[in-house]
């Protein structure tokens, strides 16, 4: 049994190690561009075969929204929110710039999308109102 997990792991080690024609590869200095759809597409795939994105409300509301725990989070503990100490204060505005993400989608023949709003957007003053307030 620990040989054949032993060949396993070699096995693995072998496959991730090996480097197909044309792969993407990721530089630690190089900058990630959504513009460059031409890799990142659903042909390749089964006509049927649902080619999604998501987004995520924290990384793409921007501003207009109230202030969420999260923020309080990131901005009391920096270094807690990834190695470039980042956090919701700029964002890749989806809310304002959806018609631009839309084109991507369209690009990348995207067949589905999962999107999320926050609580805060949608009642900003939340950290201000009480329960019995929002809920009338």
């Amino acid at each position: 049994m620990k040989l054949r997990g032993l060949v396993l792991i070699i096995f693995l080690l072998a496959v991730v190690s090996c480097k197909a024609n044309g792969e993407i590869t990721c530089e630690e200095n190089e900058p990630f561009t959504c513009n460059n759809t031409a890799r990142l597409n659903s042909k390749g795939f089964p006509k049927d075969f649902i080619f999604g994105v998501a987004s995520s409300a924290y990384q793409a509301c921007g501003r207009g929204r109230g202030l969420n725990v999260w923020d309080g989070f990131t901005h009391r503990y920096p270094e807690k929110g990834g190695p470039d100490l980042g956090n919701g204060d700029t964002t890749c505005e989806s809310y304002t710039k959806w018609q631009k993400d839309i084109d991507i989608m369209d690009e990348m023949n995207a067949t589905g999308y999962r999107f999320s709003f926050a609580w805060s957007r949608i009642i900003p003053g939340m950290c201000t109102l009480s329960i019995s307030t929002v809920y009338k």
